[in-house]
């Protein structure tokens, strides 16, 4: 009991009862409610039908009510003019003997690397004009792959920039 403390007081035991507070509500049941009788259905009398309007008339009130027979008038229609077809787009420019281009990859179909010279026009809006788009077709190891170029750059050097910029914009290129 050494380690043990006992706790004392010196006020003399109180003689009065401890309060409690009054414990919690208990649910009560739910009333019901009464159902509500159904509203009532006023009938009303049906009318009767009435007889269907008369579209056809008798044959010989139609033919008090003809007029004198004309000769028949055929009316010759001729088709519309066509219209003007549209110009045709000049191709683009070819790139000049000895003009760098900048290839963007080498895709497995024609709407692929069209869809990836599309991508690169956007992310090099300023620095596409006087620019080329060319598509060419090559095999390797039995497989066709299309190979995209942004084409008419004047020399290797503006290729290079070009290319450059748009390998820090996450496009993978090369010049050729």
């Amino acid at each position: 009991s050494a380690s043990l403390q006992i706790y004392t007081t010196d006020a003399p035991p109180s003689s009065e009862q401890p309060k409690f507070v009054a414990g919690p509500e208990q649910p009560q049941p739910r009333p019901l409610a009464a159902p509500r009788p159904p509203a009532p259905v006023a009938a009303q009398p049906l009318r009767p039908a009435e007889p269907a309007p008369r579209l056809i008339q008798p044959a010989a009130v139609r033919a008090a009510a003809a007029p004198p027979a004309q000769p028949l008038v055929v009316a010759k229609l001729t088709p519309p003019p066509a219209p003007p077809a549209p110009p045709a787009k000049a191709p683009p420019p070819a790139p000049a003997a000895g003009a760098a281009m900048v290839q963007i990859g080498a895709l497995s179909s024609q709407a692929l690397a069209d869809k990836a010279l599309a991508e690169v026009a956007k992310k090099m809006p300023g620095q596409m004009g006087g620019t080329g788009r060319k598509v060419e077709t090559t095999e390797k190891d039995g497989k066709t792959f299309y190979r995209a170029y942004v084409t008419g750059f004047p020399g290797r050097a503006a290729a290079q920039s070009f290319c450059d910029t748009l390998k820090t914009k996450g496009t993978y290129c090369i010049v050729r």
